[in-house]
């Protein structure tokens, strides 16, 4: 429950951060939407179901209060154990591990562990990741001919 919360209250600070910057994009005469309109199409659709979650935090605490009196604390592995968070976690931490190791390696392990946090078989997530991954690579870095990052490896690809 509180994990949610933070996860709720991240995401919809994010969202906010990032419809406030779409108001410093270029607009373009010949697009009504200009460069902005998905921006902030995709915050306005993340800060709702983060203000939704919000609200259900506050009705579940408001809830208790009146049930229960008690005092009650939340360990620091309780948060750890619960699965919305260690998702975001990771989803947080993509961004660096994908600078460090590469599109392809980033992705194999980012898929293979929200598989494994999931709770798919070892053997199937490493599967699909690889799967996944190379589908991904396939369209983004081939057909679509986009310069995903090499991270490490940088050297080994440019050769």
């Amino acid at each position: 429950m509180i994990a949610e919360f933070i996860v709720a209250v991240v995401s919809l600070a994010v969202s906010l951060v990032f419809f406030v910057e779409t108001f410093s994009f270029p607009s373009v005469s010949a697009d009504p939407g200009g460069l902005a309109l998905f921006p902030r199409l995709f915050s306005i659709m993340t800060a709702i179901p983060a203000i939704i979650l919000i609200a259900r935090f506050k009705n579940q605490v408001l809830s208790k209060k009146n049930t229960e009196q008690k005092k009650t604390t939340v360990a620091k592995g309780d948060i750890l154990k619960n699965k919305t968070f260690v998702v975001f976690l990771l989803t947080v931490l993509f961004p660096v591990i994908l600078s460090f190791l590469g599109f392809l390696p980033a992705c194999i392990l980012f898929v293979f562990l929200l598989v494994k946090i999931l709770g798919g078989s070892t053997k199937g997530a490493l599967f699909f990741s690889i799967v996944l991954s190379g589908i991904l690579f396939y369209v983004f870095g081939v057909l679509a001919g986009l310069r995903l990052p090499r991270g490490v490896f940088e050297a080994i690809f440019s050769q």
